[in-house]
């Protein structure tokens, strides 16, 4: 099984190649990215639980909006 943080770096890693003009880069890893994700079970990677993914606002505590203060 390929860990979700390999799959988000080659996501990210084919984003800059496309953002440097780098096709032949951004095509092998593609490709690269098709064949982790083959791996994975399922080839699904949408449950980022315990990725280390940063909390959003509303899991942080004290982000009640009712008690927001202006």
């Amino acid at each position: 099984m390929v860990s979700p943080d390999i799959i988000a770096q080659l996501r990210q890693d084919i984003t800059t190649a496309e953002d440097a003009g780098d096709q032949a880069a951004a095509q092998r890893l593609r490709a690269d990215l098709n064949a982790a994700l083959e791996e994975t079970e399922g080839g699904s990677t949408t449950d980022l639980s315990g990725t280390g993914a940063a909390p959003q606002p509303a899991d942080l505590p004290g982000s009640d909006p009712e008690n927001l203060q202006n």
